[in-house]
């Protein structure tokens, strides 16, 4: 029997896995346990949840997470590498936040960690 005539379609199959592999959205293995399980919470939340993006950044010789919030007046808040909220460096009625943040946070070196899609559903963020 000729298999030629099934050859393009086995080639065809495995560049179709090969890109759903690629599409399957992921967090992360890098990120501490307690920020995936908050990203897989955001995951599951509607569209107004609690955070929309969250941004990695030093801070205080090590890495924190800061919490974009979904609105205006909401604090932006800023998470150290265990968990624990520090401070909101910005958001709230007058944009600078809660001034609890010392040092502030150098947000020109953060990298996004995770961001809400528009349409409800969130995906790791694109560096």
């Amino acid at each position: 029997m000729n298999l030629g005539f099934f050859a393009p379609l086995g080639v065809g199959l495995c560049l179709a896995g090969s890109l759903t592999a690629c599409a399957q959205p992921a967090v992360s293995p890098a990120l501490p346990d307690w920020l995936s399980q908050r990203i897989a919470v955001f995951e599951r939340a509607p569209a107004d949840a609690e955070a929309v993006e969250i941004l990695a950044l030093p801070h205080a010789g090590g890495t924190a997470y800061l919490f974009m919030a979904p609105c205006c007046d909401q604090f932006n808040v800023l998470y150290d590498a265990q968990g624990r909220r520090l401070c909101a460096p910005s958001g709230g009625l007058t944009g600078r936040g809660d001034g609890r943040c010392e040092p502030p946070p150098v947000l020109s070196s953060a990298r996004p960690v995770w961001r809400q899609r528009a349409t409800g559903a969130s995906a790791p963020a694109q560096p």
